[in-house]
C-alpha cells in the first residue's frame, strides 16, 4: 500500500512516497510534484508484487559476496526454471529474472612483463623521438619481483635508487 504525503517548505511543496508491502521493508523517497510520486509508488509496488523487486535486492546482497559472473549464472538458473514452469507445465507466469539487469563481468586481468619484453620496451622508448617518454616507462619493482607500473612525473622523479631499478 503506498502512502503520499505533502511537505510544504518555505519555497516549494515536497510529496513523500511511503510504499508499504507485507513481507517488504517499507520504502520512501521524495518528489517535486504528486504525480510523479504516485507514479513512483504504483512501479514499486508492482516490481515487489511480482517478485523483481524482491531479485534487485538479493542481486544487490550478493554482490557484496560474490563475484558478478556468479549472479549471472545464478540469474540464468532462476530464468530456466521460469520459463520451463511456463512452456512445458503450462504455469501462466512472467520471468520476472529478464526485467532485472544483470551485474556487468569485468575480465580484467594483471599481465606481467618478460625479462625480454621489459628490455625491449625500455629499448624502444629509449631510441624514441620524444625525451619525455623514457621517464614515463614503467620501472622494476624490486619486493614486488617484475610488475610495472606506469608513474606520474612528480612520482618518476621521486623514485630512490632503493625503491626501484631498471633492467
Amino acid at each position: 500500500m503506498a502512502r503520499i504525503q505533502a511537505r510544504k517548505g518555505k519555497k516549494r511543496t515536497t510529496y513523500t512516497a511511503t510504499v508499504r508491502v507485507q513481507g517488504f521493508d517499507p520504502i520512501a523517497r521524495t518528489f517535486d510534484t504528486k504525480g510523479e510520486a504516485k507514479n513512483w509508488a504504483a512501479d514499486i509496488e508492482k516490481e515487489m508484487r511480482m517478485g523483481r523487486y524482491c531479485l534487485a535486492i538479493n542481486r544487490d546482497a550478493r554482490l557484496r559476496v560474490v563475484a558478478p559472473a556468479t549472479i549471472q549464472k545464478e540469474f540464468a538458473l532462476l530464468s530456466h526454471l521460469f520459463n520451463i514452469a511456463r512452456r512445458e507445465w503450462g504455469l501462466p507466469l512472467e520471468n520476472p529474472v529478464l526485467e532485472v539487469s544483470k551485474p556487468r563481468i569485468r575480465n580484467n586481468r594483471t599481465r606481467f612483463l618478460s625479462k625480454e619484453e621489459a628490455q625491449l620496451l625500455l629499448d624502444c622508448a629509449k631510441r624514441s623521438k620524444s625525451k619525455k617518454l623514457y621517464p614515463f616507462t614503467p620501472y622494476i619493482d624490486k619486493r614486488k619481483g617484475l610488475s610495472f607500473k606506469p608513474k606520474r612525473l612528480t612520482e618518476v622523479r621521486t623514485i630512490r635508487k632503493n625503491e626501484a631499478h631498471q633492467v
